[in-house]
């Protein structure tokens, strides 16, 4: 429903702006309430306004028949600037502000370089109103069966790649087996 209110260029390099701001209050270690505010404040505009409008505007490009190419070049140039990024960063502190800042860097390049979306129109020529076609899309996707077992789907490997960290303890307390094994296995 967000992600058709508001267009992508606002909702992906504020998303990116704001993550990098509270990397940087993040990194001036605040107290518990403190932390949990922000790790909520980043749940919203990571999986709430980035996340899904970056899914959508990735959908967006290609047609059906080139949808799983723009989707492997998302992950690819993810996983180079992920291993490039995190093989920069200093310690904890300047680990945060360094991470915040290619965030928010991120955040003013989508500003600039992200076009705005165009205006959609209804089917007598006139513009139609956005949040009567978001809440309408939304509707018709709660409708969708497959859509569910897609939801379905991906809540279970989920809860299978969030429950495999709980594997490498076991292994090594349990089963004794050396961590060389179990970092493999991991």
């Amino acid at each position: 429903y967000i992600c058709d209110m508001f267009s992508k260029k606002y909702m992906i390099g504020g998303s990116l702006i704001g993550l990098g701001a509270i990397g940087v209050y993040l990194s001036t270690f605040p107290g518990y309430w403190g932390f949990l505010i922000a790790f909520g404040a980043m749940a919203i505009l990571g999986e709430v306004t980035y996340w899904p409008v970056l899914l959508k505007a990735i959908r967006l490009l290609g047609d059906e028949k080139t949808q799983g190419r723009m989707f492997g070049f998302l992950e690819m140039g993810r996983g180079i600037i992920d291993v490039i990024v995190a093989s920069s960063a200093p310690a904890l502190r300047g680990g945060l502000l360094f991470l915040s800042a290619v965030t928010a860097c991120a955040g003013v390049l989508c500003l600039i370089f992200v076009p705005n979306d165009e205006k959609r129109t209804g089917e007598n020529g006139k513009e139609q109103n956005r949040a009567q076609a978001a809440f309408g899309g939304m509707i018709q996707a709660l409708k969708n069966i497959d859509i569910w077992a897609v939801a379905l789907n991906g809540f279970v490997v989920y809860c299978i790649y969030c429950g495999l960290t709980y594997f490498i303890p076991f292994f090594i307390h349990i089963y004794m087996l050396p961590v060389t094994p179990v970092g493999m296995i991991s």
